[in-house]
């Protein structure tokens, strides 16, 4: 069978972004204009007979840490998620001609405490019967930030302006522009009855790579080298025989049969572990970016990383084997331990080197004042600066005056000799 004409039955695509970290004023203004627009703040919990009660499933089966965070309300440590179902259809254009319709389900927003934050669309193709080659040609540029729609404007600015409430995604003065890289992430679960000739597999890798079909599996020019293939496959998750998944840098993409039969375990609960896994890895980016910048001190820098590990790190999520799983091999696609070890590493060296060059120059200016210190009297030294007043004509208010400038000079000096990082960063945040 061709494998372009195999009919997918039923799909699941999220479209996954990153937005600025917010101080909590600016956060609280924001969110308080994304509820004006039509987002409702998701506290997690059920109605039951009209009554608000906890969701049982994610207090029975998730750690606190973890479902506080992603399932629950966390509004305490200033932790939120808004949620939008308000419809909305538009087409990107495939090589730039062949516009491909879809319907945006839901948006979601989650904003975390002085921490970068994330947006999902829900997103359903309109076609009647969606065959996996117009699946394949969608992936390949629904994840594309400067793909067209069909109203004329980029897919990232649509966005920013239809769903993010403005908030740019790109630009000079967009932070997180810096390490989000070209591409929105993707999570997507297929439902795809694939014919015993063809290779599940390779149609998982095909989709999960948004390769053209077939790549896997021929010999065309996007068929991935034998010990490539092997790379990314390794941390494929696979639990069950009717399903298997691909967890990779860029994207999460699961395909089965009969996968989609409890649709809200997908789109919901297994969706929040990549998010919260995603959600870890840009906050990685940042402060990477940041050890190399004017606008923080590592040893603040240092500081502050570690109190995010013991905020976000957790070991494990979940007391059932499946969410683990999937925890601990998207954590290994998006290479996270060994990204995380190797910033600490890094950052705690710069400290160490830092407070060793503080320590130096802390050390000389002391050798210093013991020199005055050792000076048997002021009396000499007052009656040369009385000397330098008389030269100058000037009256002894006038001169304490200069004197007292001249001391402030000394100081501010002194305290740029010694920590110069942080004294750029003060008059940064003064400006």
């Amino acid at each position: 069978m061709n494998v372009k004409e195999i009919i997918v039955t039923n799909h699941i695509i999220r479209v996954v972004g990153i937005i600025d970290e917010l101080d909590s004023k600016a956060q609280k203004k924001y969110i308080n204009k994304l509820k004006a627009s039509g987002y409702k703040i998701d506290n997690g919990l059920l109605v039951v007979d009209n009554v608000q009660v906890v969701n049982n499933f994610y207090k029975d089966n998730y750690y606190p840490n973890f479902r506080n965070i992603m399932f629950f309300d966390d509004s305490n440590n200033g932790n939120y998620r808004l949620i939008s179902d308000d419809v909305k259809s538009l087409s990107l254009l495939y090589r730039q001609q062949t516009p491909i319709g879809f319907n945006i389900l839901k948006s979601e927003i989650y904003c975390f405490s002085s921490h970068v934050g994330l947006f999902s669309l829900s997103i359903k193709l309109t076609s009647s019967d969606v065959r996996l080659e117009e699946l394949s040609n969608f992936l390949s540029i629904v994840r594309n930030f400067d793909a067209n729609t069909d109203s004329g404007q980029t897919w990232h600015q649509w966005i920013s302006k239809n769903i993010l409430c403005d908030l740019p995604l790109r630009g000079d003065k967009v932070k997180s522009d810096e390490y989000s890289g070209s591409k929105f992430k993707m999570f997507n679960v297929f439902d795809i009855n694939i014919p015993d000739d063809v290779s599940r597999q390779y149609v998982l890798f095909d989709l999960a790579t948004a390769s053209p079909l077939g790549s896997a599996s021929g010999e065309t020019l996007y068929t991935p080298d034998k010990l490539y293939y092997e790379a990314l496959i390794k941390n494929r998750i696979a639990a069950f025989k009717n399903w298997e998944g691909l967890p990779l840098m860029d994207s999460l993409t699961y395909v089965g049969k009969g996968i989609l039969q409890y649709q809200d375990s997908w789109d919901i609960t297994y969706f929040r572990i990549y998010l919260y896994r995603l959600f870890f890895k840009y906050n990685l980016y940042k402060y990477n970016s940041a050890i190399d910048g004017v606008e923080y001190d590592a040893i603040t820098l240092r500081d502050e990383f570690e109190e995010f590990l013991n905020r976000y790190d957790f070991s494990y999520i979940s007391y059932n084997f499946l969410p683990n799983l999937m925890y601990k091999n998207i954590g290994e696609a998006l290479d996270l331990d060994d990204e995380m070890l190797k910033f600490r590493d890094k950052i705690s060296n710069l400290s160490i080197k830092i407070e060793e060059e503080r320590q130096s120059k802390t050390n000389l200016l002391l050798q210093i004042v013991t020199v005055l210190g050792g000076i048997s009297s002021l009396g000499p030294v007052l009656d040369f600066l009385f000397m330098i007043q008389s030269w100058l004509g000037l009256t002894r208010a006038s001169f304490y005056t200069y004197l007292a400038v001249i001391v402030i000079i000394i100081g501010i000096s002194v305290l740029y000799y010694l920590n110069p990082k942080k004294f750029k960063l003060f008059f940064n945040k003064c400006k």
